[in-house]
């Protein structure tokens, strides 16, 4: 009887999500342009995907000219939008827009490892202490660092580590109600 109210839960929850991408017309186009095969080759200014794989592929290259002790932090930015083929690319300065690939610019290998490595201590911490919660926000956090500079700008950064503090000092729940986790 759990398994079907599960099951039902999530074709509920995925029912909803297609429904709602098809009744706001911008976001079913940013799924339909996921699907075209000119949003990865061809650069698009009206198609974010297309202006994101532009800038993943910069970012790569400009990596690959300095990749174990990157270029410093702000002028590994710099590099790259010198890499910026495009007009309107290189007048927006568009950043990285993946926090690992912007550590990685910046501080090399080195800087990339560190922040891998710490965020792996983070999940270490929330498995063994069963802090679902606490692992859930990592998850969340580290999914938004693949699409967005967050610890690029103060306020990410004290948010980001407010929450892990908050989370690493917090005592687990006792309930034996809980899942475990490992």
């Amino acid at each position: 009887k759990n398994g079907f109210i599960r099951v039902f839960l999530i074709l509920s929850i995925v029912g909803l999500f297609i429904t709602l991408i098809n009744y706001f017309p911008h976001t079913e186009r940013r799924f339909r342009e996921l699907s075209k095969s000119t949003t990865y080759t061809h650069l698009h200014f009206t198609n974010s995907s297309s202006v994101r794989v532009a800038i993943y592929k910069c970012a790569l290259e400009t990596i690959k000219d300095n990749p174990i002790i990157g270029y410093g932090w702000g002028v590994g930015e710099k590099k790259l939008i010198q890499c910026y083929k495009s007009q309107y690319m290189y007048e927006k300065q568009f950043n990285t827009h993946n926090q690992f690939l912007g550590y990685y610019l910046d501080g090399g290998l080195i800087a990339f490892l560190v922040l891998l490595m710490f965020l792996c201590q983070q999940f270490i911490h929330a498995f063994k202490k069963r802090k679902p919660l606490f692992l859930s926000l990592l998850i969340l956090f580290s999914i938004e660092m693949l699409s967005e500079n967050i610890l690029s700008r103060q306020t990410g950064v004290i948010i980001f580590i407010y929450f892990v503090l908050f989370f690493r000092k917090s005592e687990p729940l006792q309930s034996k109600n809980l899942p475990k986790l490992v």
